[in-house]
């Protein structure tokens, strides 16, 4: 039963990806002839070819452009985001009283982002990072860092502390029991947060 359910789920989300394949391969006759059949008869993967070929005038020019674009902005924003957010998280988590800070960076994260549009608008200008990638995972640190710092902040709490009180005894100091201990036990809570960083940046469009 419960393999039973875990196909159902994967069906549930693979078919509709299935069918959009499906589509994307078939020719207008197929999609329109009734009764429907699943599979074309004449399967064309020449839409694919133009997406993605560089020749001038084809879409795939500028949707090659545009894709090289948003993987290299949801990287290095989800790289910078991650860098700051591990020692910020685990500040939080073995060093108590400093919620305050804590909640108001959940919190200004919490505003909606046309909130902020005037003043990054400006600020970008006043850097001469408008319209450049460099400004754009700036802003997109700006979602993300609060949201891995909490994420990680939850994970590290988690974390055994006998482990690092005893490389401190045996002479460690504090970036190294992050470096040695922490950060080996927290290898899939890293990828998670990555992960989740890097789907923030990568569906963020308004910014853009």
């Amino acid at each position: 039963l419960r393999y039973a359910a875990a196909l159902l789920v994967a069906l549930s989300i693979l078919g509709p990806m299935l069918w959009l394949f499906l589509m994307s391969v078939s020719s207008t006759s197929d999609l329109t002839r009734v009764p429907l059949e699943w599979l074309p008869r004449q399967w064309d993967f020449s839409r694919y070819g133009r997406l993605l070929s560089l020749t001038p005038g084809e879409p795939g020019a500028l949707f090659l452009h545009a894709l090289v674009n948003s993987l290299l902005v949801a990287c290095g924003a989800t790289l910078v985001s991650l860098v700051l957010a591990i020692p910020a998280a685990f500040s939080f988590s073995r060093y108590p009283g400093r919620d305050g800070w804590l909640y108001a960076g959940l919190g200004i994260y919490m505003v909606p982002p046309v909130a902020f549009v005037l003043p990054l608008y400006f600020v970008l200008e006043q850097m001469g990072l408008l319209n450049t990638r460099t400004g754009l995972v700036l802003v997109y640190c700006s979602l993300i860092l609060p949201f891995l710092t909490w994420m990680l902040k939850n994970q590290f709490d988690t974390l055994p502390r006998d482990i690092e009180q005893a490389a401190r005894l045996d002479g460690l100091r504090v970036h190294q029991v992050l470096l040695r201990i922490t950060l080996p036990l927290a290898k899939p809570m890293l990828g998670a947060s990555a992960l989740f960083g890097w789907l923030l940046a990568w569906d963020e469009f308004f910014y853009a």
